[in-house]
C-alpha cells in the first residue's frame, strides 16, 4: 500500500517579503561599495602644480609703510583634477599679521620674520580644502616684514586771541614758544594731502584750541589739547597737547635823558687835573614805558672810558659811557638800559696840578 504523500507546504506572502528586503539591502550596500570605489578613483586622480604666488600683509593699513622679502614665494599644490583650471597664482596668496606689531609701530622700522605654511595659506577657490601644499619656497620657506608709519612732520601753531584786549601798554611778546613745536602724524594718503599747510615751512599746520590773552598783563606756561584735523594721529612724540609759553610784558621804547653832568677826574689828581669843554650828555635809556619818565639826570653817572697812560700838558680824545648811579631805585636798575650816550667822544686835556693851581 503506498505511502501517502506529505501535504507541500504554501510560501506566505510573510516569507516572500522578507527576502525581497535581503535582496534589496545587498544590492544597495553593492551599490554604496561601488559609488565609494569610484569616489575613490576620482579622489586619488590628483596632480600637482608649481606656482608662485603673493605674500601679503595684513591687516591692510594704508597708513602702513611695508618692505616684505620675498614678496613672493614658490610652492608646489597637489590638487584633485577637476580643480586644475582653479589653479593660478591669482587665486592663492600667503598672509602674514602684524596685528602684534601695530601698537609699537612709530617712525623707525620695527621687522618680523615668519615660516609660511599651511595656516598662512588662503585660497579663493571653492574646495580649497582638498588643495595639499606639498612644498613651500626655494632655500628658505622665511619671508620678513618690516613695517613703519607713513609720516609726515607737523608743526604747532598756538592759536592765539584776545590781542587787541590786552590792557593799555602791554603787548605779547614774540616769538611764542611751544613745546614740542614739531611733532609726526599719520593719516590716510588723501587726508594727508588735504591737511592745512604752514605757508613758512610747507609742513602739515596744527592749531591749538584757543587762548585768550584778553586782560592779561602777566605771561606764563600753559598746557593747551591740539586741534588735530579729522584723520589725522600724532604718532612722535605721541601726546594730543602742547606746552605753550607767554610772555606779555608793557610795551618797551626809549627815552633821551637830558642835562646828565659829566664827571671826569685823573688818575691821579694830586699831580694831574683835566679840562673839558663839554660838561653835559644826552643818554638814551630803553625799557618799559611807564619807568621811562621816572629816571631823572641825577641817576646817570657818565665817565671816561680811561686811556692807557694820562700824559701832563697832552690833551686827548677820550671816549664816554653811561651806567646807573648806587642811588638809583633798584626797579630802574634792573628794568631799564642804556642804550647809548652822546657825544660818544670827548677832547680832554691833562693840566699839571701846579699849572691847574695857578690858573
Amino acid at each position: 500500500m503506498p505511502e501517502p504523500t506529505k501535504p507541500q507546504k504554501k510560501r506566505t506572502p510573510l516569507r516572500k517579503s522578507q527576502r525581497w528586503r535581503e535582496n534589496f539591502n545587498l544590492l544597495a550596500v553593492a551599490i554604496g561599495i561601488a559609488i565609494a570605489v569610484w569616489l575613490f578613483a576620482k579622489i586619488s586622480e590628483s596632480e600637482e602644480a608649481g606656482l608662485t604666488i603673493p605674500v601679503v600683509v595684513t591687516p591692510e593699513d594704508p597708513r602702513i609703510e611695508l618692505r616684505v622679502s620675498p614678496s613672493q614665494m614658490p610652492v608646489i599644490l597637489r590638487y584633485p583634477k577637476e580643480l586644475s583650471n582653479y589653479i593660478t597664482s591669482e587665486n592663492f596668496r600667503f598672509t602674514v599679521d602684524i596685528s602684534d606689531l601695530c601698537n609699537q609701530l612709530g617712525l623707525d622700522w620695527l621687522s618680523k620674520t615668519e615660516p609660511m605654511n599651511e595656516k598662512n595659506l588662503v585660497a579663493k577657490i571653492r574646495g580649497a580644502r582638498r588643495v595639499t601644499l606639498v612644498k613651500v619656497g626655494g632655500p628658505t620657506n622665511t619671508v620678513r616684514v618690516e613695517a613703519r608709519w607713513k609720516a609726515e612732520p607737523a608743526v604747532i601753531i598756538p592759536d592765539i586771541i584776545g590781542l587787541d584786549k590786552l590792557p593799555a601798554g602791554y603787548q605779547l611778546v614774540p616769538p611764542i614758544r611751544v613745546e614740542p613745536p614739531e611733532v609726526w602724524v599719520t593719516g590716510r594718503p588723501e587726508i594727508l594731502f588735504a591737511a592745512p599747510r604752514d605757508p613758512e615751512t610747507s609742513k602739515i599746520k596744527i592749531l591749538t584750541n584757543r587762548i585768550d590773552v584778553s586782560g592779561r598783563t602777566r605771561g606764563g606756561l600753559l598746557t593747551v589739547p591740539l586741534r588735530l584735523p579729522p584723520g589725522l594721529e600724532v604718532i612722535h612724540p605721541k601726546t594730543t597737547t602742547a606746552e605753550v609759553g607767554l610772555e606779555i610784558q608793557e610795551i618797551q621804547t626809549v627815552r633821551e635823558v637830558r642835562g646828565v653832568k659829566i664827571n671826569l677826574s685823573a688818575v691821579a689828581p694830586e699831580s694831574v687835573s683835566v679840562e673839558y669843554d663839554v660838561k653835559e650828555a644826552v643818554v638814551t635809556v630803553f625799557g618799559p614805558q611807564s619807568l621811562l619818565p621816572k629816571v631823572t639826570p641825577e641817576m646817570i653817572e657818565v665817565s671816561f672810558v680811561r686811556p692807557s697812560e694820562e700824559v701832563p700838558g697832552t690833551t686827548r680824545e677820550v671816549g664816554l659811557e653811561a651806567r646807573f648811579s648806587a642811588n638809583a631805585p633798584e626797579e630802574i636798575r634792573s628794568k631799564l638800559t642804556i642804550r647809548s650816550v652822546e657825544p660818544k667822544t670827548i677832547k680832554v686835556r691833562y693840566i699839571p696840578k701846579q699849572q691847574s693851581d695857578k690858573q
